[in-house]
């Protein structure tokens, strides 16, 4: 059952909003992915996505710009507060306030 929401392709990338973003509104799980045929999956750990966005600064402008566009969808169906800018990587990320408009969303 349930409802399709997209299909991915050779290459696509899932769960990166939970892996990047720290706030709970936006980090939650939100989607079950079913494969309609044989996949090869492969898994990334937080911290360790963290530390390569950190090394490597155009693919982590690339999967920001991602997060973003996913962000700015959920905006407009009505899932997230209009936009703001609490989920970027910043220096004062980390300070465990869960509220989106006092809080980095990355980190």
């Amino acid at each position: 059952g349930g409802t399709c929401v997209c299909v991915l392709k050779d290459g696509s990338v899932f769960g990166e909003m939970a892996a990047v973003c720290k706030n709970p509104a936006v980090a939650r799980r939100t989607a079950t992915v079913r494969a309609k045929t044989l996949c090869d999956c492969r898994v990334t750990y937080r911290e360790d996505l963290l530390t390569l966005m950190g090394r490597f600064k155009e693919d982590s402008a690339v999967l920001e710009a991602e997060v973003e566009r996913r962000l700015d969808d959920l905006r407009e169906k009505g899932k997230l507060p209009q936009k703001k800018e609490w989920w970027r990587l910043d220096a004062g990320a980390g300070n465990g306030d869960p509220d989106p408009d006092k809080s980095s969303g990355l980190v």
